[in-house]
């Protein structure tokens, strides 16, 4: 009974993406919020994706590789 309904949220994830994309990012910025990282680039106040990428700049591993 429980696949049945882990499938029909994967059918509705596909009608609309952007609205179950945005709900993933806000997720995983409020629940990484009070992290080194988070605080550095003011996750908290992030309400969009466009606030996200204005933000929050494209890194590589060895950029955070002090904070790990």
């Amino acid at each position: 009974m429980k696949s049945l309904v882990y499938t029909k949220r994967f059918i509705q994830a596909f009608k609309n993406p952007e609205k179950i994309q945005s709900h993933t990012l806000k997720r995983i910025l409020k629940k990484n919020q009070h992290s080194i990282y988070g605080e550095r680039f003011g996750f908290s106040k992030i309400r969009s994706a466009d606030d996200y990428r204005s933000q929050v700049p494209v890194i590589e591993y060895e950029d955070i590789l002090p904070d790990i």
